[in-house]
């Protein structure tokens, strides 16, 4: 599977999805808009990075706390890339991506995205779940839940007409246009 780091913009719309269609859902109504997007940035870019130990239940959590030690472990494991040494540039451009989504996190700041179209809704959430990783098909943190109740509700919000099967389940796969969606939602530019 090929994950990416979402950008800003992508948090903002799911962010403001996510209050659109699920302010009542678990997760959703114990956070601010600004805390909501941290914990969805923060499980995106440390599940694509593979960044571990952490716990993304807790917020108190920083997904890099370990990374130095973490980076030190990985070229002291012979075989860690493939090869019998890690290659010295390799673990040079890991640590400078994992600087860099760190500086993205810490530089976050939700803003909502106004309006909001519950297809690309739709299409935000199935790209965020694709790029979170789980630990398996029962693993489903409150991060994945919120993002499914949007999923789900936005799809209840596109008419019939918004489908390849009108009589099918209401999800990414059967949503008529997708390809017109953006996967990696991000404002447009002027």
């Amino acid at each position: 599977m090929s994950s990416f780091i979402v950008g800003n913009d992508h948090i903002d719309y799911l962010v403001t999805a996510a209050y659109a269609y699920a302010a009542d859902a678990p997760g959703v109504r114990e956070r601010d808009p600004q805390a909501l997007g941290m914990l969805l940035y923060r499980e995106n870019i440390a599940t694509t990075l593979g960044i571990r130990p952490w716990d993304p239940d807790d917020e108190d959590s920083d997904p890099f706390d370990d990374l130095t030690e973490e980076i030190d472990w990985a070229a002291n494991l012979p075989g860690t890339f493939g090869d019998e040494e890690p290659d010295p540039e390799h673990l040079a451009e890991v640590l400078a991506e994992r600087t860099a989504a760190r500086h993205a996190l810490e530089s976050y700041e939700y803003r909502p995205v106004v309006p909001i179209d519950p297809a690309q809704a739709v299409a935000v959430g199935a790209c965020w779940q694709y790029q979170r990783v789980r630990n398996g098909p029962d693993h489903e943190p409150e991060s994945w839940q919120i993002a499914q109740t949007i999923v789900d509700r936005a799809a209840a919000a596109v008419g019939p007409d918004g489908f390849i099967d009108p009589a099918g389940e209401r999800s990414f796969d059967n949503l008529a246009g997708r390809e017109s969606l953006a996967w990696g939602w991000s404002r447009p530019r002027p």
